[in-house]
């Protein structure tokens, strides 16, 4: 919601760059009751990028585990609020690497959400038909530094002297 010259407008995305003002009127409060009307029903458009999110949440979200689940659901948040004025259709290789990039000190993290942003679009293009591409094949995956990693006592304990034990134990046991 926009105030300009003493009233109040709803800017609707309507295409790249290119926005509809809706006037609200000059009263806050009944502006407001109408920017929220209007609000929810901008969001339900079909083949915004929240639409597409809402519907792949429904369709596809529920086929992976419980954790994969809500760590989805926490970046396609991210997501939507980041892509929330394009429609499918517009979002370019260059807005993915852009969005992308915030990460660039974290590949790993980069690299989970361009993963994600590509699931969206691969269900854009196969499900929806909203796109003919999947722009996130256009932006190239950060390299991810190796990390050091060293096995502790207790862990070589545990992989290698307990099943040993166990093997042990089974091999006297068959021996007798």
């Amino acid at each position: 919601m926009v105030l300009n010259h003493g009233a109040y407008y709803f800017l609707e995305p309507a295409g790249w760059r290119k926005n509809k003002w809706i006037p609200l009127g000059k009263d806050y409060p009944e502006a407001l009751k109408k920017y929220a009307v209007l609000l929810a029903g901008s969001q339900r458009r079909e083949g915004t990028m929240g639409d597409l999110i809402a519907r792949w949440k429904a369709d596809e979200l529920p086929r992976y585990a419980v954790k994969t689940r809500a760590e989805y659901a926490r970046m396609t948040t991210q997501i939507g609020d980041a892509f929330q004025e394009f429609d499918a259709e517009q979002v370019r290789g260059k807005d993915v690497a852009d969005f992308v990039r915030q990460w660039k000190d974290k590949p790993n993290t980069a690299n989970k959400y361009k993963a994600v942003l590509s699931l969206l679009f691969s269900y854009a293009v196969s499900v929806l038909g909203l796109r003919q591409d999947n722009p996130c094949r256009e932006v190239r995956s950060l390299k991810e530094s190796k990390r050091d990693r060293y096995i502790t006592d207790e862990e070589l304990i545990a992989t290698v002297l307990v099943p040993s034990q166990v093997a042990m134990a089974c091999l006297i046991a068959l021996a007798r």
